[in-house]
């Protein structure tokens, strides 16, 4: 039962991170502020963004094995 709360948090703690800053870029390339929020997170911020999918992903993969493992594990 440890690893699947485990996984659990773990997808929570991926997954909610991931969205928030995908949003908080679309916000600021919507509204034209991007230059501005290059110049206030640093280029390195930015350059990450083409990650924050795989981050949704994998967060989303450990939600999927942590309810598997629960469904399995109350089977039992």
């Amino acid at each position: 039962m440890f690893f699947t709360k485990a996984g659990s948090i773990l997808a929570w703690l991926i997954f909610v991170p991931s969205v928030v800053c995908y949003t908080v870029i679309q916000v600021a390339a919507i509204s034209g502020k991007l230059p501005d929020l290059a110049e206030a997170m640093g280029p390195r911020f930015l350059a990450s963004s083409g990650t924050f999918f795989e981050g949704i992903a994998i967060g989303v993969a450990f939600g999927i094995a942590s309810e598997i493992s629960r469904t399995v594990a109350a089977k039992d």
